[in-house]
């Protein structure tokens, strides 16, 4: 007699658990200022300080350096400046001073571009390193040379019609830098009429940030005032790049949409006689 083998039960399943959610993404200072229409001059302060904070130790390097350039050169031109009063020496101390103003232009025309580049990418939520932006500034520094010259030339010629000219001109350009940044493909010389372009109607806002700035320098008249001086200016540093980002995707989207030309009809044929 056939015995039937009992039917195995199955083993229990554990209830399948629910994915994790993804962690969500931080949003980026430029992503929390083209949301909507634009914050306004202080408005700006609480997305530049997440952009500033984002990079915080590398612009501290950064400024460092020029801080502790600045000042050796001071000493030592100063130095020179006290103690030397022979005729002799009169070649001597200028010699180092000119030394010490070649030192202090190129450093600037390599930290200039290093800032640049360091602000706008912080403002979009990328952090770069010292290193990377050191690159950056290598291969780039010839556009940027020409952009700043073109500038302070603009300016100069600016100011002496009267001043205030000159203070419009360096208005309008203050976006150079960061053209040159968000547009590779620019020359410096293109730069500057981008950053003339995008400023006209925007003079008011980039006006506004620097009114901004001011009113932060009021408490430097006090000694606890200095340094509070000093974090809301440092926070506040990504206030310009930030009125660019936000101006370019404006000024994108204001952009009227071409329209495809269309097609010529083919002129109709004559009948072939048969």
């Amino acid at each position: 007699m056939a015995t039937t083998q009992p039917t195995p039960t199955p083993a229990p399943t554990s209830p399948t658990q629910p994915a994790a959610p993804a962690p969500a993404v931080a949003q980026s200072a430029a992503d929390t200022v083209t949301a909507g229409a634009y914050p306004g001059a202080f408005g700006l302060f609480k997305p530049s300080s997440q952009a500033i904070r984002l990079e915080l130790a590398n612009f501290a390097i950064l400024w460092g350096i020029l801080i502790a350039i600045s000042i050796v050169l001071g000493l030592l031109t100063g130095n020179y400046q006290t103690t030397m009063t022979s005729d002799s020496l009169d070649w001597s101390y200028s010699s180092t001073k000119l030394i010490g103003q070649l030192v202090n232009f190129v450093v600037n025309l390599l930290i200039g571009p290093m800032i640049a580049f360091m602000l706008l990418q912080a403002v979009r939520g990328v952090k770069e390193s010292v290193g990377s932006a050191f690159s950056y500034a290598l291969k780039n520094l010839l556009r940027f040379f020409v952009a700043n010259l073109l500038v302070v030339l603009a300016v100069i010629a600016g100011l002496i019609l009267l001043i205030i000219p000159g203070l419009y001109i360096g208005l309008r350009l203050s976006l150079a830098s960061y053209v040159l940044v968000d547009r590779p493909e620019l020359s410096g010389m293109d730069a500057v009429k981008e950053s003339w372009k995008l400023t006209r109607g925007n003079v008011g806002k980039v006006l506004g940030i620097y009114g901004a700035y001011l009113v932060m320098l009021l408490p430097i008249i006090t000694i606890i005032g200095i340094l509070v001086t000093v974090v809301l200016v440092i926070l506040y540093s990504a206030a310009i790049p930030l009125l660019y980002v936000w101006i370019a995707k404006n000024s994108s989207q204001q952009m009227p949409p071409t329209t495809p030309a269309a097609p010529n009809p083919a002129a109709p044929t004559a009948p072939t006689a048969a």
